[in-house]
Order: C-alpha cells, then structure tokens, then sequence
C-alpha cells in the first residue's frame, strides 16, 4: 500500500529476475478467470491507508471481473470494504483435519506421517474445553503443534500459551541446531517496546533501520544497557536485530530480505504488546497511567488495541477488576477487551453488563447486547460467550433473540449470526434417551408420558364455550396406528377445523365426509413442521365429541400441555 505500485509489478520486481515477465502472464491468466488472488489480512490496513486498500479491491474487482478475489481478515477490526463482496467465515480446523495437520506437522523430520503421536495429541486437546477451542483456529493450532513436538503440554489460555511459544522461540528450541539468545530478559523487553511503540503507532511493519533507531532514543538508554554488555552488540544494535530475526523469527524481514521488518505474525505484536501494558500497569502510579490511555483510544484505534487489552486481563491477577475499571473508562475498550478476554467471573459480566439475579431482568439487558456493544462480530462474541456460561433456559432464550437481533440490526453479519444459532446448544449435553418416557403426577406417580393413538378417527380441541382459547376451534385428527406412528402434531396456525393431519406426511388435508384424504390435491404441508421420524404423543383423555359430531374429541387431561419431540430432543408444543 505504501509504495504506490502496481501489485503485478511490485510481485515480480521482488520475485527476482528469474520472474520477468510474470506480471504479463499473471495479467492475461487474470482476465480469463483463472487467476485466484488471496489478500491477508485486511484488517491490518493502517487507517490512514484504508481507503486506497478499498480502492484497490474495487480496481481488482473491475480489472479481473471473471476471476476469484478472497479477502481475508479477522473480526477485529473489519469493516466490508464493498457491497459487492460476499461474506463467508471461515470454519473452525476440527476432526479429521486437525488430526491430518499434527501427522505432518510432528513427522516433518522424518518426513512420514506420525498418525499415532497426532491421534494422541488430537485427544488431549479435545478432552479440554478451552484447547479444543483454540485449536479450532490454525494459528494456535501450529503454536501447539510446536509446543507438542518438542514435549511440552500447550497451555490452556492464550496468554499463557504465548509465553511458552515465546520462551521456545527464544531457546532455538524450534530449529533442529538451534542456539539460545543471550540476555534473554533484556530482550523480551526490548521487543515489548518495539511492539508497544509498532501499535501505538498503527505500524504493521517497518525498515530494520526504523527499528534500530527507536532503541537509540533516550528513553531506551535502560533498556540498551543490558543489550550493549553484549560483546557482539555493544557498537550497534543492528547484529542483535539480526540475531532476532534468524534465530527466533519473532520479528524479521518474513516477507523478503529487503523488506519492511514485522513480527512473524499479528498476534506476536499484540501478545508482547499486552505484555508491555503489564509492565506499565506493574510500574509506580501504574495503574493510573494505564486506565488514562485507554481513556483516550479513540473509536477508530479500537481494533488494534482491543486484542491487546483483552491479553491483558488474562495476565494480571484480577482480571475482574481490571475489565470493571476499563469499561468504567472506556466503555466500547472494555466491552471489545470483554469480548474476547478469558477466564472473568459471571460476577464481572454481569455488573459490567449491569446484569441482575433475576433471569427476567437480565434478559432486558441481553437483549441490549447488540446496542451495548455496538459492533456485531463483538456482539455476537459476547452472545456466544455467555451462553456457553449458562444452562438456564430462561437465558439462552433470550440470548438467542440477541444473536437474531443482531442479525436484524446489522445485515452484513447475518451469516455469522446465522452460524452461531445453528450451535447455540452445543454446549450441552444430550439428554437420557428416556428423558421424554416418563413423568412424575401427583395422583399416579411415575407414568409413561408417551402413547402410541390407536387406528382411528377423533377431535382435538374444544367447541365454543368450552375450555380455554387455545383450545379452539377444534380439529379432526386421523391416525392409521399399527405402531406407524403416531400422532398429530397440530398448531393453531396449522390445520384448521375440518381438516385432518395425516400421521405419514405431516400434512393438514381436507376430509370430506369425515374421511381423510391423503391425495396431493387435497392435502397441504404444515406451515412449521417440527417433527421428524417416529412421534407419540402424550396420554390423551376422551370428551364428549362436538354438538352435531359423533366422534369422541382427544384432549389434554387436564392442563397438561403435550410435546412433540425430534429425535434430537427439541419438541413443540401442541397448541
């Protein structure tokens, strides 16, 4: 972005000369539709460059209209660059694919797969929730992997994991000969700064010589001693700079030898960027100094400093504390940092989220979620947080409603929120496969609570003047029986007085002659059904059939509502 070059040109200048001419090919291969282009990392645009990174896309889009543009960034930070792009998100590494990656990753050496050490593997991060989470993500997966090839248990929470990658990078213990790094603390430090100052400054990257001079500001002179009682380092820093880049890979020149210098990845800058703000927070009137920069991140420097602060609350001591006084300060920091912090108290979300004890006043709050936290992949991360917390119904209910609104609010995000409803109940466990058999009454105790109808004709509901509302108006019910299965399952808005629901079709038809019909012309589906495979329904009791009907009515024995449940355990009421 910012040398102002034809991105063709700019690729083949820095592919070397054995590239000439690639630019013209890739151009043609371009306009043909079959070039795929693959752009990472657009939320690491800086500010003040993302209206030409939308320009390009813009230009590349009109250039190569046949061939496929991928933009790729993180929820952090995103903003669509154009209306025209179609929104997909990326699914988590799982299963087979992940067992796949820790065989080639763990045989690299020997060049062979290790199926046996990667099924291993693959098990003990799936028996913990917190590893199975992260390694859903193919960075944290390959940290791990690392971690694991050399022995070492990856540990479940980000901040911690960071600490053991940074510690194995600066051992050599990722490289086959590889040698530790001298005064190893001074220059942890040292690459805080360079990260802190990198993301004040929205820097993403920059010339080694940049670098090198930050370290001779005065307010390094500590920080250098250390460095320069280095024999080797003690005339310039530029050979220790060097001996970062090819012996950790944590900052270096990773997208060629004479370009800008970055950190081997995003990530390393913002986890050694909280790590500064330990630092800070740790020093004399700390605390104060902290909160008063995060009172002044503006709204548009949110997206590089959220990951950083949400580290940080995972390493301190009280994490709570820390996340209530940033929220108080910057409220939209906080929440971001909230979002996607580990390890807080349901004591801190709900008085951040000014939550109460009563399920029916929390559920006003939740359903705020989305104006609270004014930003929907936050939003939704926040829902998808909490409702992992939680088995009350009461709560998940209302917090779906959060995600659909979401959806509602920011249609750009309806995918991703259509995504989290379709495992809202993943977290919990399956039910008893008898947990719909049986059901305690205070009359008879312990009875069966489903019934297989018998073959017949009858009613459900009640006639007018009779019974409750919900009741009315009554409809036939036609069941075949012979163990088929079973029973109606009829809403009020689904079939109406005079018709029929067929056991086999889950279909509402007309029933002329008090006969059911189960042709095509007479029979229509039912406007939600909910049910799949074999039903029964709960005890019903027989009433007197309607005024004029000779058939006796199926109703509810008592007030006892009746379920319908799938196969999966969700049911429906029978209205």
């Amino acid at each position: 972005m910012r040398e102002r070059e034809w991105l063709l040109d700019r690729l083949e200048r820095r592919a070397g000369h054995q590239a000439r001419g690639l630019a013209a090919v890739l151009e043609g291969l371009g306009r043909e539709g079959r070039l795929v282009l693959l752009l990472d990392g657009l939320d690491e645009v800086a500010r003040e460059d993302r209206g030409d990174a939308e320009s390009l896309l813009r230009d590349l889009s009109a250039r190569w209209p046949a061939s496929a543009l991928v933009v790729t960034s993180r929820p952090i930070g995103y903003q669509r660059p154009a209306s025209e792009f179609r929104e997909l998100e990326l699914q988590p590494f799982e299963g087979e694919r992940r067992r796949e990656f820790l065989a080639r990753w763990l045989g690299r050496s020997k060049g062979e797969l290790a199926r046996e050490r990667a099924e291993s593997a693959a098990a003990a991060l799936e028996r913990d929730a917190s590893l199975r989470d992260l390694a859903g993500n193919p960075l944290y997966l390959t940290l791990m992997a690392l971690l694991i090839e050399k022995g070492t248990s990856p540990d479940r929470h980000r901040t911690g994991l960071y600490d053991q990658v940074f510690q194995l990078l600066l051992d050599g213990g990722h490289r086959p000969a590889g040698e530790p790094m001298e005064a190893q603390e001074a220059v942890r430090r040292t690459l805080r700064f360079l990260a802190r100052e990198m993301t004040r400054q929205n820097r993403d990257a920059e010339p080694v010589a940049a670098l090198e001079g930050r370290l001779y500001q005065p307010e390094c002179d500590a920080l250098r001693e250390p460095l320069e009682r280095v024999q080797r380092w003690h005339r310039s820093l530029r050979p220790f700079l060097d001996e970062v880049a090819e012996r950790t890979g944590i900052l270096g020149p990773h997208d060629g030898p004479h370009a800008d210098w970055r950190y081997w990845h995003r990530t390393f800058r913002e986890a050694l960027a909280a790590d500064a703000l330990e630092e800070k927070l740790g020093a004399e009137g700390g605390e104060a100094a902290l909160l008063e920069d995060a009172r002044r991140i503006a709204q548009e420097d949110l997206s590089r400093w959220a990951e950083p602060y949400a580290l940080l609350a995972g390493r301190v001591k009280d994490p709570d504390a820390l996340v209530r006084r940033l929220v108080k300060e910057n409220r939209e920091l906080g929440l971001r940092a909230l979002a996607s912090a580990q390890g807080l108290s349901d004591e801190t979300l709900f008085e951040v989220l000014e939550l109460s004890e009563k399920w029916d006043e929390r559920s006003q709050v939740y359903e705020r979620l989305p104006e609270l936290i004014d930003d929907p992949s936050h939003a939704l991360a926040m829902v998808d947080q909490l409702r992992r917390r939680t088995r009350n119904g009461n709560d998940l209910y209302f917090l779906e409603r959060a995600a659909a609104a979401a959806a509602e609010k920011w249609p750009d995000a309806r995918r991703a929120a259509e995504q989290l409803l379709g495992r809202f109940y993943d977290h919990l466990p399956k039910p008893a496969g008898d947990l719909f058999r049986w059901i305690e009454t205070p009359l008879d105790g312990k009875v069966e609570l489903w019934r297989e109808i018998p073959a017949g004709e009858g009613w459900i509901g009640s006639p007018e003047g009779v019974g409750h509302d919900d009741e009315r108006p009554p409809t036939s019910l036609s069941c075949r029986g012979g163990g088929d299965a079973a029973a109606a399952v009829v809403y009020r808005s689904g079939c109406n007085l005079g018709q029929t629901m067929t056991a086999s079709g889950f279909r509402c038809c007309r029933t002329p002659a008090g006969r059911g019909s189960e042709d095509g012309r007479s029979c229509r589906p039912l406007p939600r059904p909910a049910v799949r495979g074999r039903l029964k329904c709960a005890k019903l009791a027989a009433r007197p059939a309607p005024a004029g009907r000779g058939a006796p009515t199926l109703g509810r024995k008592g007030r006892t509502r009746c379920r319908a449940v799938d196969l999966a355990g969700r049911g429906e009421l029978i209205r």
